[in-house]
């Protein structure tokens, strides 16, 4: 069987980050309606949801980080972005597993694998 190649992790989750945020605003700002951005920007932000969720089953850590990124929480200070963007301090929260991804992946005896 032949071993699939996999694109970097670190360069494709800034890539989607990035394109589930300029989506949305994009299609406000070229005055398409609020549910044709969410539309539109919500395939890309469940790709880095299993992205994120298959690095980390691959580096050996806990898949449970993931919950953060599915979780909304609005708290902490306010920034009013483009329209239709809000950024709260605590939506850093749903970056942790990504970043956690970017870490190198545990060593083989460290998993428990033999």
């Amino acid at each position: 069987m032949r071993k699939v190649e996999h694109l970097p992790y670190r360069p494709v989750s800034v890539a989607l980050i990035l394109l589930s945020l300029v989506v949305p605003v994009a299609v406000v700002q070229l005055g398409g309606p609020d549910w044709l951005s969410f539309l539109l920007g919500l395939p890309v932000y469940l790709w880095l949801v299993w992205l994120t969720y298959r690095r980390l089953q691959d580096a050996g850590r806990s898949t449970a980080w993931v919950i953060l990124m599915l979780l909304a929480m609005n708290f902490g200070p306010r920034l009013k972005g483009p329209e239709p963007l809000v950024f709260y301090l605590s939506h850093l929260l749903h970056l942790v597993p990504v970043a956690l991804g970017w870490l190198p992946p545990r060593p083989a005896q460290q998993r428990g694998s033999v």
